[in-house]
């Protein structure tokens, strides 16, 4: 009955927030859909229904990670005002005509550089599964704000991926290179240091390409289950239908040519 009652809640408080957002005047692109499918953003950009939502185990991990987020900030808050002078903004706004986010924390030190931090929450059992930290969605989130917050203010911050579980931390300063990321800094105290192949500014490009030309790219062939269409074998994005249906019968199940 209890857990009847907190899915019935955590649904109502989803449509009721979908329904508060309404529909954008001036659509723009998300920060954090860099690093993610341009077909699937561009759909959303362009106002196309998707044919599914998230299931209420999805709402209930994206609110779990929102509880997260606020202990982190009341611990960051702390730390901040009890060693060093500075302040610690939440949800700082960014925005451009083309670009919308939102940093999580973004720390001001009276004699440093501002430190943007991007704080991501995830579960024990599979941390840092096969070395999969930082995520290159993350790093290109994260990336993201730091140049548009150069862009806007003038200024080059630092940019910090922060992951927490309920017993396991990580934290990666990001600096970018010519072909890729170098993400170092800790991970359960330990140091640790891992090079991504990533080139953020060549997917920026591309998807803010799509967007001024206000177009959805086509699907690219492959397996669908690694670039998001699928997981483990099901239909996982809102945009299943508009991109596969009709071309599925030229495919195998996971997207592959037959």
């Amino acid at each position: 009955m209890i857990h009847e009652l907190v899915l019935t809640g955590m649904i109502e408080a989803h449509e009721q927030e979908r329904a508060g957002h309404g529909v954008q005047k001036e659509p723009r692109l998300w920060c954090s859909d860099l690093g993610k499918c341009p077909t699937r953003v561009m759909l959303r950009v362009l106002g196309v229904q998707g044919g599914m939502d998230f299931p209420p185990k999805i709402l209930k991990v994206f609110a779990l990670g929102n509880a997260y987020e606020d202990v982190t900030l009341r611990w960051l808050q702390a730390g901040v005002e009890g060693k060093v002078k500075g302040s610690v903004t939440e949800q700082q706004v960014v925005r451009t005509a083309v670009w919308s986010g939102k940093i999580d924390f973004l720390v001001e030190l009276e004699d440093g550089m501002p430190i943007i931090v991007e704080h991501k929450a995830t579960g024990d059992k599979w941390w840092d599964y096969h070395g999969n930290l930082p995520k290159s969605e993350h790093i290109c989130q994260a990336w993201l704000y730091g140049q548009l917050y150069h862009e806007l203010c003038g200024v080059e911050p630092s940019v910090v991926l922060y992951y927490s579980s309920w017993t396991h931390y990580a934290e990666f300063v990001l600096r970018a290179h010519t072909d890729g990321i170098r993400a170092e800094g800790t991970m359960d105290d330990e140091p640790i240091s891992r090079w991504v192949w990533l080139k953020p500014q060549l997917l920026r490009e591309e998807l803010e390409l799509a967007f001024r030309q206000g177009v959805a790219p086509d699907p690219r062939p492959g397996d669908k289950g690694m670039t998001g269409c699928t997981f483990k074998g099901a239909p996982s994005c809102p945009y299943y239908d508009h991109c596969w249906r009709k071309k599925d019968h030229h495919w195998g199940k996971e997207g592959k040519a037959e």
